[in-house]
């Protein structure tokens, strides 16, 4: 039983009922399924886990390769399963974008280069 209809409560149904195609996986949504949260975001998504490489390095030195390659591969699945059952959500794979919010080292687009070239 999953409990809510939005990203994670769609994608975790979906995931248990691949895992098993026997298992009968019910999902339980108070309103419209992909509605509240989900339905009010500004339609992006990243593979980052860690929210920005910067964070990743700072928080998590040590694991920052495997959490982007798991960040990577679940973008990936994400982007497989939308394919293979067709869900019609505009998705369009483009690039991203880095926004600063607050002043920040006069080195740290210098660092974002290395970090995504």
């Amino acid at each position: 039983c999953v409990v809510g209809g939005g990203f994670t409560g769609l994608w975790t149904a979906i995931i248990a009922k691949q895992r098993d195609a026997n298992r009968d996986v019910a999902l339980i949504e108070s309103h419209e399924i992909g509605s509240g949260a989900t339905s009010r975001n500004g339609g992006f998504m990243d593979y980052s886990l860690t929210h920005g490489i910067a964070n990743a390095q700072e928080r998590f030195p040590d694991e920052v390769a495997i959490l982007e390659q798991l960040g990577r591969e679940n973008f990936a699945e994400i982007e497989k399963v939308i394919r293979e059952y067709n869900i019609d959500c505009d998705f369009e794979r483009n690039g991203a974008i880095e926004v600063a919010s607050s002043w920040h080292p006069e080195n740290y687009t210098e660092e974002l280069q290395e970090d995504f070239v």
